[in-house]
């Protein structure tokens, strides 16, 4: 039986070595190379692909493709000065790489190169759905899973009622994405 002890809770306010994520950056961008050379996609660079970042410092560049399939999800992937990444997927998912980076989380860049792997391989190839939840009572709650053969996550965030009706005639309640369009010819 492993022995687990708490992290020294100083180590959840204390971030050494945050270069260790730098290579993130790198990664990321191979990764979408990759897929562009692959798939059939359009691909659009800039940081103002998400209006919430224009103005934000801390954004260094972004690349979203957007697969031919509008049935397809986009993925949009963020490159910050922490170093880090921030991943949106489909319409309304957003993922931290690394998800804190503290010393007491103890994310390492081998885990979070493989945990982003899998996030793009499971919407690339349609293991990708997203929802709106919105009770008769209560607040709303946006959703998305992500699932292959050898896991299986998900993720939710509150939202404003009326953010969430926004967002349902906008799209509807669910979104099962389809797997992504191999290209014809490769470039």
């Amino acid at each position: 039986m492993p022995n687990f002890t708490e992290p020294d809770p100083d180590a959840y306010s204390r971030v050494t070595n945050p270069e260790r994520f730098e290579p993130l950056h790198r990664f990321a961008m191979a990764h979408l190379d990759r897929l562009q050379a692959e798939y059939e996609v359009e691909r659009l660079d800039g940081a103002e692909l998400d209006p919430r970042q224009k103005s934000v410092d801390w954004v260094l560049s972004a690349v979203k493709l957007i697969p031919t399939d509008t049935n397809a999800a986009p993925i949009g992937i963020v490159l910050t000065t922490y170093p880090g990444l921030i991943v949106y997927c489909g319409k309304w998912a957003v993922l931290n790489f690394p998800e804190c980076g503290c010393d007491a989380c103890a994310e390492t860049l081998e885990d979070e190169q493989q945990r982003l792997a899998d996030v793009v391989d499971d919407v690339v190839g349609g293991r990708f759905m997203e929802s709106i939840h919105i009770p008769f009572f209560g607040g709303a709650e946006q959703r998305w899973e992500l699932w292959s053969s050898t896991h299986g996550r998900g993720g939710g965030a509150r939202i404003p009622r009326s953010r969430a009706r926004a967002l349902v005639n906008a799209a509807g309640r669910r979104v099962d994405w389809s797997p992504w369009p191999l290209r014809r010819t490769r470039i």
